[in-house]
């Protein structure tokens, strides 16, 4: 969803079409990107539902230049402070590792690519994940991240190429 149509349906969420719109695209999006950095299920539906009832009842006045960036940093947030303020989910913020996920996760995300993948570099396996996966566009990798977007394409170029060999 490209940040025009974001936008516009950000305006009147009032409306039935425009709220499902919204849900049925990035609600699956954040429960996998919680998961991914939390490696908890169980937030990632209750943050994707918190996000949701905020931007229902409260709204968005301003317009928001990077969507998917700006629904993960919200989600992140909500997570941490689930997490800091909720007893009933077992890992605390010490306990959250936030490098490489699970092998369950990667032989859905990458199937037979699985063993391929850990073989990426950090920075190459982080840049692959927030692209093809979270739906990053690589100009918003570069700026999270603080790498030249130059950096970011060769490689996201590069690790694809690697993975496929």
């Amino acid at each position: 969803m490209d940040e025009k149509e974001f936008n516009k349906l950000l305006k009147d969420l009032s409306i039935a079409k425009n709220f499902n719109k919204l849900y049925s695209f990035y609600y699956p999006k954040i429960v996998s990107h919680i998961y991914f950095q939390f490696h908890n299920k169980n937030l990632g539906e209750d943050v994707a539902q918190d996000f949701f009832l905020k931007l229902l009842h409260k709204g968005v006045d301003s317009y928001i230049e990077r969507p998917t960036a700006w629904v993960y940093t919200v989600c992140d947030n909500l997570a941490k402070d689930t997490l800091t303020k909720n007893k009933k989910y077992a890992l605390s913020l010490e306990d959250i590792k936030l490098s490489k996920p699970d092998d369950t996760f990667e032989t859905v995300l990458f199937g037979e690519y699985k063993d391929r993948i850990k073989t990426l570099d950090t920075e190459t396996y982080d840049i692959i994940i927030m692209h093809y996966y979270e739906g990053y566009r690589l100009k918003e990798i570069a700026e999270l991240l603080n790498i030249n977007y130059s950096t970011v394409r060769q490689k996201c170029f590069r690790g694809l190429k690697k993975l496929k060999e």
